[in-house]
């Protein structure tokens, strides 16, 4: 980006080199020193800039250690992505697939997948991951569905929650007829023109009208 930017991408190959080193600085290019590039020729003593960065690649790329990388790679436990990411460091070469779907079935601890592995006669390293894949959302979607149909803490929740409502209910309406009973009664007495009980209303004296 930077040559495209300076107008540097017609300059030699030394003379981008030296324009790389420059900006890298004096610890930079004591790692350049310590490169042997075994180039053959006269001519062609000046490594290219992509070899230049290839090495410089190598050299910063993290260390590994095989021995531990394959530990690692055998502790992996029914995960696909986990098995496809440990096994890139192993230098397991053409046997790669046949231990990546090997490590499958001896770290699947689901019996029932374990089980739908076992049953492919010619199992590869694809059909296994997709086996795979099938079982863990069919398994999810039934996790999901005994949730939503049979979790006991909702149900008894809802229950509950009737059982409080429907006293709620209850309550109110009993209130209110006691209210209105009380109201009754404070409306009624004795009246002093028949001598009987009813209510303080003229109307209801059988007395009322006659003389």
């Amino acid at each position: 980006m930077y040559l495209l930017a300076s107008g540097s991408t017609e300059k030699s190959h030394a003379e981008k080199i030296a324009m790389l080193l420059t900006f890298g600085g004096a610890e930079l290019l004591a790692i350049y020193n310590s490169f042997d590039y075994d180039i053959e020729g006269a001519a062609a003593q000046i490594p290219t800039v992509k070899v230049v960065l290839d090495r410089f690649d190598s050299y910063f790329a993290p260390r590994t250690n095989e021995l531990i990388d394959r530990y690692r790679f055998r502790s992996c436990m029914q995960s696909y992505d986990g098995v496809i990411n440990c096994a890139k460091t192993c230098n397991f070469g053409d046997e790669k697939e046949n231990n990546l779907h090997d490590q499958l079935l001896y770290g699947c601890h689901d019996d029932s997948l374990r089980e739908k592995l076992f049953r492919e006669e010619t199992l590869t390293l694809h059909s296994a991951s997709q086996i795979a894949t099938a079982h863990e959302a069919a398994r999810q979607n039934m996790n999901l569905f005994r949730v939503q149909t049979h979790d006991p803490t909702a149900a008894a929740s809802s229950g509950v929650t009737k059982v409080k409502a429907e006293k709620a209910r209850r309550g109110s309406t009993e209130t209110e007829v006691g209210r209105v009973v009380r109201g009754q009664r404070q409306a009624q007495g004795r009246c002093k023109f028949c001598g009987r009980e009813h209510a303080f209303d003229r109307k209801q004296c059988p007395a009322f009208g006659k003389r």
